[in-house]
């Protein structure tokens, strides 16, 4: 159906005599210039005039119309077509027009120092951070040479609807066009985020796209004054340069523009392929890092002249079939009539005449914009496009893209005159609307992210009505120990609280430099955790002794799944222990009701006697009586604790009930702290900490009771075989909502397809095989599972977060030097940071210790005062 309808349109274009590249050539070689660059002044150019809140309607020069800014789509996109072509069809009125632009706005400052904000709302070294990552990004920004190939940027989706003033009489049209407002946002509503664009941020986009500068953020721009006319408003911020072959916008940085038309389109183009013009997934040498617009118009035609326009090529057409031999001369000839007869049934159903051009504009600086040029070229002719630059009009180009634009020329009169437009049907528009580019994310804060085309995102597992829990699988050197870093550095920031399941000390260097708490334990050990002690009467007393008694069947049975019997007897004697004597009892009191339980057979009693047995390791005199009984209880109020259980691998039945019970004393302290600062449980390497089979129920009952209460339990295992092999991992993976994938897992993808298969589970695989981890950043693929969508994202640390997240054992011993002389961890990482390479040579190839290493670059680079401001840009 999409190949039919594309090709009819290209029918329709030559059959009712479309200009082709050289007619266009020609008029614009004719066409007097004067009439579009006689106006002084940019503001002369712009269209909008007024606006009224109560029809939310702008009054321009010449029309009326509305503005929508539309989010990242979705649904299925099928259904989204089809709601744009029912869309298209219900906003016909003969002259009006509708336009849809993305723009890739590299004014991205504002989006940043929004997050910059709330990520380091607790101040300190989560402030540096947060400042020093959004300081390099809007650095990156302005870079057209980024190992990113995209620069970080924001896609924006602008729809406008304009009807010139003459279309109806001016209550009619109004009241018209409240009806056509209400409809579009309706249709929107259904499928992404929409919002009404008001002058205050109209005016910003088009001196944005009007006042282009090499910059990340906007000129300042005054508020909206309602008693003057919003053009007058919008100033380019500098000096346009008009020439035949672009614009030039002088600023400190000169930038080129230049616009361009697609003369020809793919017959079998789609909504779902729209993303593929805003750079390449897969090849980073079509990217195109610096600003650019996509931008499709179409207006609706004089139907009647086009019906009549239609019949009479038609009626020569049928003539021509009388003629001998003129089919074997002229095959083409049948396949014509059919597409006459094809669009003949469409007009029937409702469908409507339209005039529509494609066109597109990019900015870069004079040094690269031939290279940029090429790549666009390329991009959209390796899509089946054909660009070609819009010679002599690129400002007025320029000006016709802003949004309602169109509406100030009933029926495209002066576009047809001099550019490539084409006449076609309704049906045409939705599989060309540049609707989609890359996805934000799910929130406004979270994990600071980018996609492969540059979109700045932001993943927050905690912005979801679906579930907070999280499952990552990543093999060793994919940046698993950096995105958790990352994870933990937002939840603390932002006030809320971190506590990880650690072996192998991790994240010994970063709870250090943050003044957390690491509890570590040994053979010394000398702690009371008697798991009666944290059990609470009242609401959660029930739930409390459920889980206790999985503790307890751990202890009793670690490396084998207890049965329904033996749980039942043990259970009951749990429950009698706590009936008796409440906080006071203890394992030695568990023991005492299974060797006296009044069991009626032999086997019930055999159990009960073998899980006494068992008991007595955790008992008062057996050999871990020291973690039970001793004298020092635990305080989890600090707001970055690690548990390091790596002293606890030679005793794997010890570590797992250990492990249990500080995932019990967690869930307990979540309870009853502030439910306003979020909790962040990490439990890194899974597969070595969960492997207990009493584990599955034990995490799974645990992960879904830590959920209800609005926090948040991150499992990470190697892959996708060692969290299924692993019991406590599996029934976390149960309960979670959000999959991070590191690398490739084949034994994952096997999985989704024996379960959910279709077409988004194999594009999900294709994204697997091509992660990638480099120098300059690791990407992640990030899936909700309840909400079935997935997007690539990759992770992009600034220097400052490099040195911080580091596990190098002499950089953290560079940095604990320097905070035992008086310095603060963010004076210090300051400082070190940009010369970290300098300082690694001086350990590594001049064997020097740390006291000399830093001793010589201090005389380099001396360290600013601890009482003078360190400067902004020391990075």
């Amino acid at each position: 159906m999409t190949n039919a309808i594309q090709k009819l349109g290209r029918k329709l274009s030559i059959l009712l005599g479309e200009n082709d590249p050289i007619d266009n050539y020609v008029l614009q070689q004719n066409a007097t210039s004067d009439k579009v660059f006689a106006k002084n002044y940019l503001q002369d150019l712009i269209p909008y005039r007024l606006y009224d809140e109560g029809t939310l309607l702008y009054e321009n020069k010449k029309s009326y119309g509305f503005v929508f800014e539309l989010f990242p789509l979705i649904g299925d996109v099928k259904t989204v077509q089809e709601e744009l072509g029912a869309l298209v069809r219900a906003l016909f009125l003969p002259g009006a027009s509708i336009q849809s632009l993305l723009f890739a706005d590299p004014f991205i400052e504002p989006l940043l120092k929004g997050w910059q904000s709330r990520a380091g709302k607790k101040g300190g070294i989560f402030s540096c951070l947060a400042e020093k990552r959004t300081q390099f990004l809007l650095q990156e920004a302005l870079s057209e040479e980024t190992p990113l190939g995209a620069a970080p940027r924001n896609f924006r989706f602008i729809f406008s609807y304009a009807a010139p003033k003459t279309s109806l009489s001016n209550e009619l049209l109004i009241r018209k066009l409240e009806t056509f407002r209400r409809k579009a946002h309706s249709t929107f509503s259904r499928f992404c985020a929409v919002k009404e664009l008001i002058p205050k941020e109209l005016i910003p986009l088009a001196v944005a796209l009007t006042g282009m500068d090499k910059s990340t953020k906007l000129p300042p721009i005054r508020d909206y004054q309602k008693e003057r006319l919003i053009n007058e408003q919008i100033g380019s911020g500098g000096v346009v340069d008009v020439l035949k072959k672009g614009l030039v916008f002088q600023r400190e940085n000169d930038l080129f523009f230049k616009s361009f038309q697609s003369v020809e389109e793919p017959i079998d183009w789609n909504l779902s392929l729209a993303a593929r013009l805003t750079g390449d997934f897969f090849d980073p040498s079509y990217a195109l890092p610096c600003p650019f617009f996509l931008h499709y118009g179409l207006s609706y035609a004089d139907q009647r002249k086009e019906e009549l326009s239609l019949n009479t090529k038609n009626k020569l057409l049928r003539q021509q079939f009388r003629l001998s031999g003129v089919f074997r001369n002229n095959p083409h000839l049948i396949e014509e009539n059919n597409e006459h007869e094809k669009a003949f049934q469409l007009l029937k159903t409702g469908e409507k005449f339209i005039y529509s051009r494609f066109n597109v504009g990019l900015w870069a600086s004079p040094k690269n914009f031939e290279d940029f040029q090429d790549r666009l070229e390329a991009l959209f002719s390796n899509n089946g496009f054909k660009l070609q630059e819009s010679h002599f009009f690129h400002l007025d180009d320029l000006c016709r893209s802003l949004p309602m634009a169109w509406g100030e020329s009933p029926f495209a009169m002066d576009l047809k005159k001099t550019r490539c437009c084409k006449t076609t049907l309704t049906s045409e528009p939705p599989l060309l609307f540049p609707l989609a580019a890359e996805g934000r994310g799910n929130a406004h804060d979270g994990a600071l992210l980018l996609g492969r085309r540059g979109q700045v995102s932001f993943i927050d597992n905690f912005s979801t009505s679906s579930g907070t829990n999280a499952t990552i699988l990543a093999r060793t050197g994919r940046g698993k120990s950096v995105l958790l870093a990352e994870m933990m550095f937002n939840r603390l920031g932002r006030g809320g609280r971190v506590f990880v399941f650690d072996k192998g000390r991790s994240f010994q260097n970063v709870v250090n430099l943050l003044g957390g708490v690491q509890l570590c334990f040994d053979t010394k050990s000398d702690l009371y955790l008697n798991p009666f002690a944290f059990i609470r009467e009242g609401q959660t007393e029930k739930s409390d002794i459920a889980m206790m008694t999985d503790i307890i069947c751990t202890m009793a049975m670690p490396d084998e799944k207890i049965d329904r019997d033996r749980k039942a007897v043990l259970g009951g004697a749990v429950s009698q222990a706590w009936q008796a004597h409440g906080n006071e009892a203890t394992i030695d009191t568990v023991i005492d009701f299974l060797e006296k339980a009044p069991l009626k057979t032999s086997l019930m009693l055999g159990a009960a006697e073998s899980l006494a047995y068992r008991l007595r390791k955790f008992s008062s005199h057996g050999e871990y009586s020291r973690y039970f009984f001793g004298k020092k209880e635990l305080s989890l109020k600090e707001d970055f604790i690690v548990f390091e259980t790596q002293e606890l691998s030679s005793m794997p039945d010890l570590k797992a009930v250990i492990n249990q019970i500080f995932a019990f004393l967690v869930s307990k302290e979540v309870l009853s702290s502030d439910r306003e600062r979020k909790s962040l449980i990490v439990i890194d390497e899974a597969h070595a900490q969960l492997e207990s089979p009493q584990m599955e129920s034990f995490c799974s009952t645990w992960a879904k009771e830590v959920r209800k209460y609005g926090s948040a339990v991150v499992c990470c295992t190697q892959s996708f075989l060692d969290m299924q092999k692993t019991p406590g991992a599996k029934g976390i993976y149960r309960n979670s909502n959000f999959l991070f994938l590191l690398a490739d897992d084949e034994e994952l993808l096997h999985e989704m397809r024996d379960k959910e298969g279709g077409e988004a589970v194999e594009q999900f695989g294709s994204l697997a095989r091509s992660l990638k981890k480099t120098d300059d950043y690791s990407e992640m693929l990030v899936r909700d599972k309840d909400q079935k969508a997935h997007a690539l994202y990759r992770l992009r640390l600034d220097p400052f977060s490099i040195l911080l997240y580091s596990s190098n054992p002499q950089e953290f011993a560079a940095l604990e030097r320097l905070k035992q002389e008086g310095f603060s961890i963010e004076h210090a990482i300051e400082w070190l940071s940009p010369i970290r390479k300098e300082y690694r040579t001086l350990i590594k190839d001049q064997d020097a210790s740390i006291e000399e290493a830093l001793r010589t670059l201090r005389k380099h680079h001396p360290i600013p005062s601890k009482d003078k401001e360190v400067p902004a840009d020391v990075l």
